[in-house]
């Protein structure tokens, strides 16, 4: 059953689970490949219809990485294929209308591109996987806060036996991870099994790709057994995790039901 009419070269980026859009302290942080960020009012898109919304004005060149849910306490980290990595309050970002695009969230070396945006708090751990398996976690914490927009400091030794990023993810201590391969090869791992190390390492072995195959991205979700009904972030920083021109394409945001 098709639920979301897309544009021709359109992709689903996200899907994030909301009790209501009429929430006055609740945000959307959408990131982009190139660094621009965004902050967005939940209830700007109370009024989506079938056919969607407008909710980011993208560049030609860009396109949309990752989108989370953030109260304003929340920080932003995002992370780049090189390495890359900034941490910065997610009130640095100021909210723009819907339609609006993006400001600068990291400043991109030459040939680097983001592969992770997400937001949470210091006690959180970031999770960052490379393309050939390796595997660390640290505490957010130990990134230090920067201002939005900088180059950021480096989160992982790249090194030919580890391979670029492939991605990152905030998670917490009842997380288990799924790594997919770009050949569909699964595996299944949680966070005790996942060693925590310095920020700029390179971690250890978590996937052992088979010849040519990479690490196309990760899963990381909670005990599914009793899960809760997720809360909505408020202005006491909960973790937004439920889990986007001038010449301009336009990222839309759909309406399921």
């Amino acid at each position: 059953m098709n639920v979301m009419p897309l544009g021709s070269g359109e992709k689903v980026k996200a899907v994030i689970h909301v009790r209501t859009l009429d929430d006055d302290e609740a945000y959307l942080v959408l990131s982009t490949r190139k660094g621009s960020i965004k902050r967005v009012a939940l209830n700007a898109i109370s009024g989506i219809r079938p056919s969607g919304l407008i909710i980011m004005d993208l560049k030609e060149d860009d396109d949309l990485v990752a989108v989370r849910l953030a109260g304003t306490e929340d920080d932003v980290i995002i992370v780049s294929e090189q390495g890359m990595s900034i941490r910065f309050p997610v009130v640095q970002v100021t909210p723009h209308s819907r339609t609006a695009g993006g400001i600068k969230g990291i400043t991109l070396r030459a040939k680097d591109r983001v592969v992770s945006m997400d937001v949470g708090n210091p006690e959180t751990r970031l999770l960052v996987i490379s393309r050939l398996g390796y595997g660390k976690l640290t505490q957010l914490a130990k990134y230090r806060t920067q201002n939005r927009g900088g180059v950021g400091i480096k989160t992982f030794n790249i090194t030919k036996k580890t391979g670029n990023v492939a991605a990152a993810e905030l998670v917490e201590d009842d997380t288990e991870v799924y790594v997919v391969s770009e050949q569909a090869q699964v595996i299944r791992t949680s966070l005790e099994e996942i060693r925590n190390t310095g920020r700029a390492t390179q971690g250890v072995t978590i996937f052992k790709p088979a010849p040519g195959d990479k690490v196309a991205s990760i899963a990381c979700v909670s005990d599914l057994k009793d899960d809760p009904e997720p809360e909505e972030p408020t202005s006491k920083g909960r973790n937004g995790k439920s889990n986007g021109k001038n010449g301009s394409k336009q990222l839309e945001l759909k309406d399921l039901t």
